[in-house]
């Protein structure tokens, strides 16, 4: 910790300014033995990393804002960036240059600033309990892992401009966190998984896959591929912000996993009596309060990349209560009371099919066409005839992806193994392919399969072994995610899908009116979306 005596020199100095500006900047170390010092000392630290916290995350934003100006304005100047045979703008490119520089020094000072405040956390909470109250109005003690989940936690809160509401945002922080980690079991010392990402385009095309192709530099089917490392302990919950950044989207809509649909339907044999008997183990129960869905969406404003990082970088901690076994079975309960007798209906493509050539089908209703108990329907026949908010098929987040994910050809567990995960026995992958499923408007499907060993890709040589050792030690030191290979660049929000990205791309690049390629432009910067590519380092 920067807690140096100064000089006589740097003492005048100091106190110069506190008699010219009214402040009242110390001059002296502080004494860790002393509460008060510790106090005034942890106050500081907390405001200095909040400051510096909220310039990195500017200059992060900054340097995407210029990025679009430059290939807007001055494109050569722009493919110059990255291409060094191309000449451009010599003063744009020092510019992009040295603000690279300042959010790369940003950085290193808030992680230089972080390393101080959990020292002197370590120091503190060696210290009485009186002491303690003292400094934080309360007792708290985190071992190293609570450590790195706590300022996990504090990522965007607002730089309030006084010492003090900052000190008050991060004890709240610390009563929110303590002790969360006690509830997770790491496994930390097992290898990384790796995992190849598609995100598929089953609908694409002639003209779509050229354009996607030329443009957005997919496959040659059209798809954007993904192939990251993940910490063995990564839950579906944490892996879903990395899939937001990854493909560029901003967690502005409803997503889900499940499990392929061969996996599905082998273990719950499409009836409603299996899926419940799964309930609170694989798939979620019926979701009631809508907050506890979102536990864990707290982003307001400021850096959109900046909030999704820290929620991918482990150690990882669910918060959500109706995952929660007895919570999720307790909702198939109610519903089982609620509905002992269910009358079944047509579904709506059998409904629609009835009345197509009927003149007055305004007052045509779906026929009944049986009545049986709950536990005794199909799936199908359950959905047809009581409307829920969410799927059937939508697996706990809870769960990590190691636990869940198999590879292709290996043993997958059926369901009675399944039921006796809550009885502590070994846990078995259900499925080799899982699908993830964002904004079920413009309906993202990004498949996920497992690789069998992460040297694969070397050995395939996909990519350069020195690379894989660094992105694999990245992933041991760092408990982060880290991408080690792509094909394809960002896509965004609300643009309609696959087809719609295809469509967006054609207005920017081919459309002859450029007011229409302007106005698309300045619709996709607001949305997040640049086209510069990102070097895999950066990915995540």
């Amino acid at each position: 910790m920067n807690n140096r005596f100064y000089s006589k020199d740097e003492r005048d100095v100091l106190g110069a300014l506190n008699d010219k500006l009214g402040t009242n900047h110390r001059g002296k170390p502080y004494d860790f033995n002393n509460k008060n010092d510790l106090k005034e000392y942890a106050i500081l630290l907390v405001g200095r990393y909040m400051d510096y916290h909220k310039n990195w995350s500017i200059s992060d934003s900054l340097f995407s804002e210029l990025d679009e100006s430059i290939e807007l304005y001055t494109p050569l100047t722009w493919v110059a960036m990255s291409e060094e045979e191309v000449s451009g703008d010599e003063m744009i490119l020092e510019t992009i240059s040295a603000l690279g520089v300042v959010e790369n020094n940003l950085y290193e000072l808030c992680m230089r600033v972080e390393k101080d405040l959990k020292d002197l956390l370590k120091i503190i909470m060696q210290k009485s309990d009186e002491i303690q109250r003292f400094i934080w109005n309360n007792i708290y003690y985190f071992d190293d892992d609570g450590l790195e989940a706590l300022f996990n936690e504090f990522t965007e809160g607002p730089y309030t401009y006084t010492l003090e509401e900052s000190f008050e945002l991060f004890c709240n922080l610390m009563k929110e966190n303590e002790n969360k980690k006690a509830d997770t079991d790491s496994l930390d010392d097992d290898e990384p998984i790796l995992l190849h990402m598609e995100l598929i385009n089953e609908w694409c095309s002639e003209e779509h896959r050229k354009l996607l192709m030329k443009y957005a530099d997919t496959t040659e089917r059209g798809t954007i591929t993904r192939d990251v490392l993940i910490p063995a302990d990564m839950p579906l919950h944490n892996l879903h912000y990395a899939i937001q950044r990854l493909f560029g989207w901003q967690n502005s809509h409803l997503r889900a996993f499940r499990l392929d649909e061969k996996d599905y339907e082998r273990l719950t044999g499409k009836c409603v009596r299996e899926w419940a008997k799964l309930v609170g183990i694989l798939f979620q129960g019926l979701p009631y309060d809508e907050d506890d869905q979102f536990w864990d969406d707290d982003y307001i404003y400021g850096n959109i990349k900046v909030w999704l990082r820290k929620k991918y970088i482990g150690p990882y901690v669910f918060g959500g209560y109706t995952e929660d076994y007895d919570e999720a079975k307790g909702s198939v309960e109610e519903m089982i009371r609620r509905f002992p007798i269910v009358e079944v209906r047509e579904s709506f493509y059998d409904y629609h099919e009835r009345i197509k050539d009927k003149k007055d089908d305004e007052s045509e209703k779906t026929k009944i066409i049986k009545k049986a108990p709950i536990l005794d329907l199909t799936i199908r026949e359950l959905t047809n005839s009581i409307s829920f908010d969410s799927a059937l098929d939508e697996l706990l987040e809870r769960i990590p992806v190691a636990e869940v994910l198999g590879v292709k050809g290996g043993k997958l567990a059926e369901c009675e193994e399944i039921q006796k995960w809550m009885d502590g026995h070994a846990l078995k992958p259900v499925t080799d392919k899982l699908i993830y499923n964002y904004d079920f408007g413009d309906n993202w499907v990004v498949e996920i399969t497992r690789f069998s060993d992460w040297k694969e890709l070397s050995e395939q040589d996909v990519i350069e072994e020195n690379w894989l050792s660094e992105a694999v030690g990245i992933v041991n030191d760092k408990h982060k995610p880290v991408c080690i290979n792509k094909k394809g660049g960002y896509v965004m929000d609300d643009v309609g899908g696959m087809g719609g990205f295809a469509d967006f791309l054609y207005n920017i690049y081919k459309s002859e009116d450029m007011e229409e390629r302007e106005a698309y432009r300045e619709w996709a910067k607001s949305m997040g979306w640049r086209k510069k590519k990102v070097e895999l380092e950066k990915m995540l």
